[in-house]
């Protein structure tokens, strides 16, 4: 997905699917960081890179077999892998997360895409090129 955060500043959840408030996945932009992972009620476990605030960025999570990988502008980030835990279609947001009082996403969102794999890298540069084409 393409994000065009206008606060990196304070949380703002771009993807989420979990209903708890100490057991959540998902993708979102806090204190100068994109993150991919996991959030367990007090510390975060997953992948993270710059964000780019009032910028486009091209985001791309993946979950292959419980090892996360996220990539910002088609480039490797670096961070733990972790289990992606209590994944569940039935609570599935872009723009918030899903608790009761959410954190919306401060910004823009572009071209969401969701696959039944897991994506190579070449597979994440590809699409990064071929979509970077309509966002410019």
């Amino acid at each position: 997905m393409w994000i065009k955060p206008r606060n990196i500043f304070d949380t703002g959840v771009m993807f989420q699917n979990s209903p708890a408030t100490d057991d959540r996945n998902g993708i979102d932009v806090s204190t100068n960081l994109v993150e991919f992972g996991y959030y367990n009620g007090s510390s975060w476990t997953g992948k993270s890179g710059s964000a780019k605030l009032n910028e486009w960025q091209y985001v791309i999570g993946i979950n292959n077999a419980g090892t996360v990988s996220l990539y910002l502008d088609g480039v490797a980030q670096i961070g733990t892998s972790s289990a992606y835990a209590n994944v569940s279609a039935s609570y599935f947001y872009i723009g918030k997360d899903t608790l009761s009082t959410p954190d919306y996403f401060d910004g823009l969102i572009d071209e969401v895409m969701i696959w039944n794999r897991a994506l190579s890298v070449d597979d994440v540069r590809s699409v990064y090129q071929y979509t970077r084409t309509f966002i410019e």
